[in-house]
């Protein structure tokens, strides 16, 4: 089963025994039938959620749910009442792993008990607080009914955590032996004998006064159980009384006969309650007192071994005294020899040593210890901490008071003390030597402080290695190319490198001591800051852009990373910014973005589809080397039916040639509404780009008429050469009329008439076909470029234009695009027919 549905069956399996105890609960209850004395599903609702864990608390809502709607109340009143029982229940959970020590193994220690009693009072007010009030809000009781109602409600809670739950919880975890023991029939007897008292008090056996008097005496056997036998027992001993005695009650038997049998069953619950803790004190008490018995047994244990073996020992040295005597005095020699090899090694240390009795006078040292002091060995032993020879100091360089001597804090916190660093002045060698400090205490039998050991290790190197690090880390800090400015955790600037002087105009000196909202440039408002400054403060690293204001006044836009910096203990102490200036980036992106727009315009100049003309196929397309292009085609209509067909090429690629391929555009569009033919139609557009065209800009052009009524084919071509393929393996140039548009002034005339036939495919293409070069610099050229649309002539003409394109760019071998690539193809797909005369 997968954990999913492990959760969900225990849910389930929770849900359906808190219901069946709740149902239980219930038939004690008092008008108007919700609460009760008797509540032992909050016992099974704390175990649950503390064995299970808190995600099972909706099988507590629900098993309330379920309960609460057998009751008078609305199904909101019952789910609102198990929302109550639900939030109790997580409290005490919580409450239960916040105060017991070993959850899965409580009540060891007697406070453990109470605590836990003070938890099942402080958790129950919330069910009986949220079920009160329900009822009294739901309209199921009055106000005068609520006092109560919390009450019952809140003991029969507290009953319910007190008994049933440290069953459960003690009896979960397995416990070898437990139910192995031997005294079966101790237990028997415990068992029967706390039934029989119980039933002769709470079961009517005995009058009203006798059970009264003897109220107290299962009390015994509580003890009984607790000194006997471990806490499972001692919880289930406590579940068998309360479960006899509340049996008896309810039944109007027992002490509390005379009372209403819910009045009866309240003050029983309290008397139990009373039962139930004391129970657990005891046992916790016994349970303490077992540990103590257990240890000092092994204690005991230990303790003869050692006798036995000192014995054994003083046997075999009585049996060898003479023998023994020698090797002592041999033990003797090889100690002091042992203790001298011990002193040399101390003394050729590295690390210093210094051992300080509590009036931190110094016991012992080394000579490393002395070196590192600036003193000799001699001049150490017996001195104390307000010596004055000592001069320490802290790590920012100030002098370290003598209270914060490493000797004055262990005495004083009676801790370790590890990784210190303090600098040692030593007037005699004239430095200072920076020493990294560990201090260990050192106790007697008694647990007194008896010695302080503290320990130098020489740093100084290290130190400044450190220190050469910082300056290098300095230097690259002014050698970098972005701006970076350090603040305080005011936002004071305290640093700021090169770069950054470059990038605001402002000085270092004039920027030191300030704050960064001099460089505001008043473009974003106060919102934008506060939000940046919360996040960084909160510990992110904010990442954006901003405009900023150099010192003469022009704005820039700055690309800017701000991170918090802490010390080594996490503590803020500052932050840093990086800047960079992406004014450039930014106005070229601007740029970027108007050609993608000029592009998606001139794109929209192009025809969207061909023209559907019976018996004839028509494809084109253009690819722009860059986000425009001077290439441009269409189709368009002529008088009689007749279809146009444009091809024109303007001299260079870009923007500039856009801007005339548009103005050709313009003027075509213009012109045909006149009905004039293709040659005058050439003629005119020459003259307006002569007229109007100030750059030295010529356009190549071909302009085409066809007939698709005969497949008559009429052309004009400024500069322009096209071809005819086929039908079979035949080909015929279509040259150009005329030079260039816009070089010379001048007629251009048309081709002669000339017919298509079935079969004929006529190519319209710019020189960026032909001109294409591969990675060695050889060009794709003219017989190649026909051999793609002869080998691909079966295809559509728009499939023959898109595979001349890829033939192309595949020749190119990757290179980048270098003019503009446009291509029409006019397929002659069925028969032409010859107009009637």
């Amino acid at each position: 089963m997968t954990p999913s549905g492990r959760h969900v069956v225990r849910i389930a399996l929770l849900a359906a025994a808190y219901l069946v105890v709740a149902v239980v609960g219930l038939t004690f209850a008092i008008p108007p039938g919700n609460a009760t004395a008797v509540w032992p599903a909050s016992g099974v609702a704390l175990a649950a959620l503390v064995l299970s864990g808190s995600r099972v608390w909706p099988g507590v809502w629900l098993g309330a749910l379920l309960a609460n709607s057998t009751t008078s109340v609305s199904l909101a009143g019952a789910a609102a009442i198990a929302s109550g029982n639900t939030i109790e229940a997580l409290l005490a959970a919580w409450l239960y792993r916040r105060f017991i020590r070993r959850a899965d193994d409580p009540f060891q220690r007697v406070e453990e008990a109470f605590l836990f009693a003070a938890a099942a009072g402080v958790a129950s007010t919330v069910g009986a607080t949220v079920g009160g009030s329900t009822l009294v809000l739901g309209g199921y009781a009055s106000w005068s009914q609520f006092p109560a109602n919390w009450a019952t409600w809140w003991l029969g809670d507290v009953a319910g955590v007190m008994i049933v739950a440290p069953l459960l919880l003690t009896c979960a975890k397995p416990r070898p032996g437990l139910w192995g023991d031997t005294r079966w029939a101790e237990l028997a007897a415990l068992f029967a004998m706390m039934v029989l008292a119980s039933q002769a008090i709470f079961g009517g056996w005995l009058s009203e006064p006798i059970a009264e008097h003897l109220l107290y005496i299962p009390l015994i056997f509580l003890v009984w159980a607790c000194l006997r036998f471990e806490l499972p027992v001692v919880t289930l001993a406590t579940a068998l009384f309360a479960g006899s005695v509340i049996a008896g009650t309810s039944a109007g038997l027992g002490p509390f006969r005379s009372e209403p049998v819910q009045q009866s069953l309240f003050h029983l619950q309290m008397f139990v309650n009373l039962y139930a803790l004391t129970g657990l004190a005891f046992a916790a008490v016994v349970a303490g007192r077992r540990t103590s018995e257990q240890r000092l047994q092994r204690s005991h244990e230990e303790l003869e071994q050692i006798v036995r073996e000192r014995t054994d020992a003083l046997t075999v040295a009585n049996a060898g005294l003479q023998q023994e005597m020698a090797e002592h005095q041999r033990a003797e020699e090889g100690l002091r020899e042992r203790e001298a090899r011990y002193r040399k090694l101390i003394a050729h240390l590295h690390v210093g040593v210094v051992v300080h009795a509590p009036d931190t006078s110094i016991l012992l040292s080394n000579d490393r210890a002395a070196a590192l002091l600036g003193v000799t060995s001699s001049q150490l032993s017996g001195k104390t901490d307000d010596d004055p020879a000592w001069s320490f100091v802290r790590e920012d360089g100030t002098p370290l008071p003598t209270d914060e001597y490493p000797v004055n804090r262990v005495l004083a916190t009676r801790q370790p003390l590890r990784d210190l660093v303090y600098g040692i002045n030593r007037p005699g060698a004239g430095d200072r030597r920076w020493v990294s400090v560990n201090a260990l205490p050192e106790f007697g039998e008694s647990s007194e402080l008896a010695r302080v050991v503290v320990t130098f290790i020489d740093i100084t190197d290290q130190r400044r290695l450190q220190e050469l690090e910082v300056l290098r880390l300095d230097a690259a800090l002014e050698s970098i190319g972005d701006g970076i400015v350090i603040t305080s955790d005011d936002g004071t600037i305290q640093y700021v490198n090169p770069a950054f002087e470059r990038l605001t105009g402002y000085p270092r000196l004039e920027l030191l001591g300030r704050n960064p909202r001099v460089l505001q440039s008043g473009q974003h408002d106060q919102t934008f800051y506060r939000r940046m400054w919360q996040a960084v403060a909160s510990g992110d690293t904010w990442h954006g852009e901003f405009v900023d204001r150099r010192k003469d006044g022009r704005p820039y836009d700055a690309e800017t990373t701000i991170s918090q910096i802490r010390d080594a203990a996490g503590r803020a102490i500052g932050f840093v910014g990086v800047q960079r200036d992406v004014s450039e980036r930014k106005r070229g992106a601007a740029v970027t973005e108007q050609l993608r727009l000029a592009r998606s315009i001139q794109q929209r100049f192009f025809p969207t589809r061909p023209p559907g003309v019976p018996g004839f196929d028509f494809g084109g397309a253009s690819y722009a080397a860059e986000e425009t292009g001077g290439d441009y085609y269409d189709y368009f209509q002529m008088p009689g039916g007749r279809v146009g067909v444009v091809l024109a090429d303007v001299s260079g690629h870009g923007l500039g040639p856009a801007l005339v391929m548009s103005q050709t555009r313009a003027y075509l569009q213009a012109l045909l509404p006149l009905g004039l033919d293709v040659g005058e139609l050439a003629t005119r557009l020459n003259d307006f780009l002569l007229a109007d065209c100030q750059e030295a800009r010529f356009v190549t052009l071909f302009l085409a008429q066809l007939d698709p009524r005969d497949g008559s084919f009429i052309y004009a071509s400024a500069g322009h050469r096209c071809y005819v393929l086929g039908p079979g393996d035949e080909m015929q140039t279509l040259d150009a009329t005329s030079v260039p548009l816009g070089i010379l002034p001048g007629r251009v005339p048309s081709a002669p008439l000339r017919n298509l036939h079935p079969g004929q495919v006529v190519l319209f293409p710019t020189d960026g076909v032909e001109d294409t070069e591969s990675s060695s610099g050889v060009p794709f050229g003219v017989e190649r470029m026909l051999e793609v649309v002869r080998g691909n002539r079966h295809l559509s003409a728009t499939e023959i234009v898109e595979t001349l394109y890829r033939s192309v760019r595949d020749f190119a071998e990757g290179t980048p695009q270098q003019d503009d690539i446009t291509a029409v193809v006019l397929k002659v797909d069925g028969t032409v027919r010859t107009p009637d005369p």
